[in-house]
């Protein structure tokens, strides 16, 4: 009786098939890690942005009586935008971390002064950048800060996080705004 000798070589379909099922579930949760990871950078660098952001505007009409001059066009011009935000194809655009836009304009501030504070309106944010951005006090002067719909004034400040919550609810939806007004 002749032995029978097994000469092939290779894997079987079982063995592939297990081999993919175990980069499939390495994929996803590498993917998931990604997106958060994402999250979390886009999160601090528009936090940075703004606090930059103000900072340099504070500078500059530190010894001007009102900002009533003050626009997209005039603090891009100037340089008081931080290199770091990507400016669009026109000159009055500002990009931020999220890819939506901010605008900034002269304000009303809280004693009733016409343009006597500025407002930074950041668009396109995640539910969590919302509540990040709505619930940061980057700076004492805040006198009012807009989510979407709902207006919190200097009384209610700083935002606690049920009142941010609230007006962030539609954000995971639709993207939002937040709107910071500093005198």
């Amino acid at each position: 009786m002749q032995a029978y000798k097994n000469n092939q070589k290779g894997r079987s379909i079982v063995e592939m098939l297990g081999v993919l099922a175990i980069i499939g579930v390495l994929s996803v949760a590498g993917i998931a890690g990604y997106a958060k990871a994402m999250e979390k950078y886009k999160l601090n660098k528009l936090t940075e942005q703004i606090s930059n952001l103000i900072s340099s505007i504070h500078m500059a009409y530190d010894t001007k009586p009102s900002y009533g001059d003050i626009n997209n066009d005039l603090i891009i011009s100037t340089g008081m935008v931080p290199e770091d935000m990507a400016i669009g194809t026109r000159e009055d655009i500002i990009i931020n971390a999220y890819g939506g836009r901010i605008y900034v304009e002269p304000r009303q501030n809280s004693r009733g002064a016409a343009n006597g504070a500025f407002r930074i309106k950041m668009e396109g944010l995640s539910k969590k950048a919302c509540l990040a951005m709505a619930t940061t006090e980057f700076e004492e002067s805040l006198i009012r800060v807009e989510i979407d719909d709902h207006n919190i004034t200097k009384d209610s400040l700083p935002v606690s996080l049920k009142d941010a919550a609230e007006g962030c609810k539609d954000c995971d939806r639709t993207p939002c705004f937040v709107a910071l007004t500093y005198y």
